[in-house]
Formats: structure tokens, sequence, C-alpha cells
């Protein structure tokens, strides 16, 4: 195999291995961002979840202060259990978030503090009555809890969302150079296993040629064994030359001192003009026998 084989060679297998690694690349970044919607639509899913328990919360607690019915709590520590649970998955999911968990911990506060407010409107109905109870909650302060909680769970959509809309559209450039990057390295592959193809194919025909010619080197050797005379050992090579190379005529000529002897000669009619001898200074037989050049001619007349 050639140098220029080997180097193809190399130059292609290191073109693959990078077009792997960097389409692996491409695709962590894909599972990546995708993972990351994943998770943004979690916490949406549980910023509404929270939203309901809260609102449940608030509901059962109305519901108690007007009727003193214990059924109205079911709902009511049904609905404060699951806010707190909510809140510690939100916690969960924003863990790598700062903005997020800052968010969190605003909205701790403020669930707590409305989670308190009706534990205690809820233990003064059960101890004071229901005129005292609904004076406790006319003061706006369980209002003002619930809408801060609605104020920290809106910004935090705001957030989860600005944050989705920042992965899918990385999620869609990585598809486009996912795209772009296979139509690339499917033209670039193509290219260099067509390079590749023809550094091989020209490999293989240098060494089927010097194989020809190590073969024509011994075969024209077997030709020109035993004890010739010169007629007979030129018929010999120009018998052999025109096997090897396929040729339909020929004429050899012996140089001696400055000038050329026909020696023999085949294939080539009679009336045919062969030159019986030439010196280098003379024609075109004399132009290749000084140059040491093949001379082709095309288009020549008939009769040559």
């Amino acid at each position: 195999m050639s140098v220029w084989s080997i180097i193809g060679l190399i130059v292609g297998i290191g073109f693959f291995v990078i077009s792997a690694f960097a389409a692996y690349s491409n695709v962590l970044d894909m599972r990546d961002n995708q993972a990351r919607i994943t998770k943004t639509h979690q916490v949406l899913t549980g910023i509404d979840d929270l939203l309901a328990s809260a609102l449940d919360t608030e509901t059962g607690e109305r519901g108690y202060l007007l009727t003193g019915e214990t059924a109205y709590l079911e709902p009511y520590f049904s609905g404060v259990a699951s806010a707190r649970k909510s809140l510690s998955r939100l916690r969960a999911l924003v863990q790598d978030s700062p903005v997020q968990l800052a968010n969190v911990d605003t909205l701790q506060g403020a669930l707590e503090e409305k989670l308190r407010l009706s534990e205690n409107a809820i233990q003064v109905r059960r101890e004071q009555g229901v005129a005292r109870a609904i004076a406790l909650t006319s003061s706006n302060r369980g209002k003002m809890a619930m809408d801060a909680i609605r104020t920290e769970l809106s910004q935090m959509t705001t957030e989860e969302l600005r944050e989705r809309q920042v992965r899918v559209e990385q999620l869609a450039a990585a598809s486009r150079t996912a795209i772009i990057s296979a139509i690339v390295t499917s033209l670039i592959g193509a290219a260099l296993t067509l390079f590749i193809f023809l550094l091989l194919v020209r490999t293989a025909r240098t060494r089927q040629r010097q194989q020809w010619l190590q073969s024509a080197q011994v075969g024209l050797s077997e030709a020109m064994r035993g004890e010739k005379t010169v007629p007979q050992l030129a018929s010999a090579i120009l018998s052999f030359l025109s096997d090897a190379t396929h040729a339909s005529a020929g004429a050899l000529f012996k140089g001696e001192r400055g000038t050329f002897t026909r020696v023999a000669m085949f294939g080539v009619p009679d009336e045919a003009q062969v030159p019986q001898n030439f010196t280098p200074d003379q024609g075109l037989l004399g132009k290749v026998a000084s140059q040491g050049k093949v001379s082709r001619l095309s288009d020549v007349p008939s009769g040559y």
C-alpha cells in the first residue's frame, strides 16, 4: 500500500471518528434539553397542584367557619398535606435553579403564613363561635397571604415558561445542527470514500503495472536466452514485445555507431515506406531515438 493510501485511510478514519463524537455530543445536548423541558412541565404541574391544594384548604376553612360542620375539615386537612407535599416536590425539581429556589423559599413563607392563619381561624371557630371567627377573618390577613401565594406561583410560572422557551429554542437549534451535520458528514464521507477508492485503484494499478513489468522482464530474458544471430534475436524480441503489448505491427532497429539499422519487422505491409536505417537527426524516428521518449501520433495519413 502506498503512502498516500495510508494517509487517505487515516484521514478517513479520523474524520468518521470526529463525526461520530460530534454526533454523540449533539445527541447528549438534545437529550439534556429534552429532559429540562420535561422537568419544566413537571414544575408547571407542581405549581398547579399546589395552587389547587391551597384553594382546597381555603374552601374547607370557609365551609367550616360558616357551618361548623366537621365534614368541611376533611378537604382542609387533605389540602394542607397536599400543599406541603407539592411544595416539597417543587423544591426538589428546581434545585438547579437559584431563581426558582428563592421563589420557593418565599412561597413557603407565604404558604405557612396562610396555613397558620387558617388553623387559628378554625380553632377560634371551634372554641369561640362563628361571630368571633368571622370577625377574625375580616382583617384580610388571610386574603393577603393567599394573594402572596398566587403572586409567587405566578412568578414561578413565568420563570418556567421562560426557561422552557430557551430550552425549546436550544433543542430546535440542536436538531438543525444534527440535520446539517448529518448532511455535511454524508457529503464529506462520500467524498472521502471516493478519494480513498481512487487511491486504492491507483495503488492497484501501480502494483499491477509493476507486476506486469517484472513479468515482462522475465519473459524478455527468456526470449533472448540461447545462441541466436542478430536477426533471430531481434525477431524473438519483437515477437515477445508484440504479444506483451498486444501490438498489431512493429519494427525493431539496432543502434550502432550513431546509426539505427532495421533488424526485424512484422505486420507492416510491403508497400509501407519504413526506412532501413536512420540517424538521430533524421525524421520522427531520429527524434524519438535522440530524446528517449515515447511519441504518439494521431490522425496519421493513410498508409503511413
